[in-house]
């Protein structure tokens, strides 16, 4: 297991059939000059430190550190973690393996927490650096939907593979239909009165993920896909479902940090789904900070 398994898993942010994390791989080396190890210290560090006066009543935050030693020791210890029990635990439980697996690597000097506590304390910290490291990856590199088309086809020898994998792609896109509209039925009652746009707003949903997919039925027939927009597409719907989460935890802050980031990143060329479910938990997260 690598770095980007281990973040894609903790979230189900995973593809159907193959991995995309060597995809991913690639494309953070082409482009960012850098590995996904380097990019996960980056955010360890920042966000360790962003976030150390969390136990301000335990130590001085400026004492609060990363041990990059040891942080190194665990990412590469990974390799030898089983990805299959780590897919099989549950969102928390996932969190709580992954926080467990890290504990170690910060530094509060002179803390009296019991283990359960220090890692109750710290489980948000490792959230938030999961959150800052995937918003540095390169979804948005033009070439990047080549780079894993290119993975996909040197990774996939025969047709019949090919076949089964852009079977499975329409088979979640029919299936994240079905929960884009469930979702947006119960924000209907959390936001606001005007329910009439909304149901509008549904419809038209509904109608352009419909399109979606004959596209998608279209590829297959032809074979000739750059499945990478499927991808990020997902990697996106991810992203809000999560943010869901954090709302429905009552972390409404969290929540709006991770939305305002995925705005700043995707809205230039964001569909009118993607656009709509941003706002809408956007605005989710401003009601629950009465912020209206």
């Amino acid at each position: 297991m690598t770095i980007l398994d281990l973040v894609f898993t903790a979230y189900n942010i995973v593809g159907t059939g193959f991995s995309i994390a060597g995809g991913i791989g690639l494309a953070i080396k082409k482009y960012c000059k850098t590995t996904a190890e380097e990019l996960f210290k980056k955010s360890f560090v920042k966000v360790v430190k962003q976030y150390a006066s969390d136990f301000a009543d335990q130590t001085d935050p400026k004492t609060v550190e990363v041990d990059v030693n040891l942080l190194d020791k665990v990412i590469t210890s990974l390799k030898d973690d089983d990805i299959v029990q780590l897919t099989q635990l549950s969102g928390s439980e996932k969190i709580a393996k992954i926080t467990t697996l890290f504990r170690n690597c910060i530094i509060v000097p002179n803390h009296q927490l019991p283990t359960m506590d220090f890692e109750r304390r710290i489980r948000p910290i490792i959230e938030r650096v999961i959150i800052d490291f995937y918003a540095q990856l390169p979804f948005k590199q033009e070439a990047f939907n080549q780079i894993v088309l290119e993975f996909i086809q040197n990774n996939t020898t025969e047709q019949a593979n090919t076949d089964s994998i852009l079977s499975d792609f329409l088979n979640e896109i029919e299936q994240v239909q079905i929960e884009v509209s469930e979702r947006i039925s119960q924000d209907i009652q959390a936001i606001k009165e005007d329910t009439e746009k909304i149901k509008d707003d549904n419809k038209e949903i509904k109608q352009t993920t419909g399109e979606t997919l004959d596209a998608v039925r279209e590829i297959k027939s032809l074979l000739d896909v750059n499945t990478s927009t499927s991808i990020v597409a997902k990697e996106h719907q991810e992203q809000i479902d999560y943010a869901r989460q954090l709302l429905k935890s009552h972390k409404p802050a969290t929540a709006f940090e991770l939305l305002e980031t995925l705005k700043k990143r995707t809205w230039k060329d964001a569909s009118d789904d993607l656009k709509f479910s941003i706002l809408t938990n956007m605005a989710a997260a401003q009601f629950a900070l009465n912020n209206e």
